[in-house]
């Protein structure tokens, strides 16, 4: 039970982000790859983040890649 509610405290004062990020084709990027975010305004945030999903869209504007996030695996914070 210890450990049990040590696990939720963890998952409950999460610092990281959440959600998405967009961007060009470069750097590539795959589903299960780690993201490395540096945040000069929010270091807490600074860390590899684990990708669960990438969606490449292409236009008559170039190509953007929609990278979605998911737990934080390393960094500050």
């Amino acid at each position: 039970m210890k450990k049990r509610g040590q696990e939720e405290i963890k998952y409950l004062s999460y610092t990281g982000y959440e959600g998405s990020i967009t961007g060009w084709l470069v750097p590539y990027v795959e589903p299960t790859y780690s993201a490395h975010i540096h945040d000069a305004e929010y270091e807490f945030k600074t860390g590899s983040y684990y990708v669960v999903s990438v969606t490449t869209t292409f236009d008559e504007n170039g190509g953007v890649r929609k990278v979605e996030l998911g737990r934080k695996l390393t960094g500050n914070g």
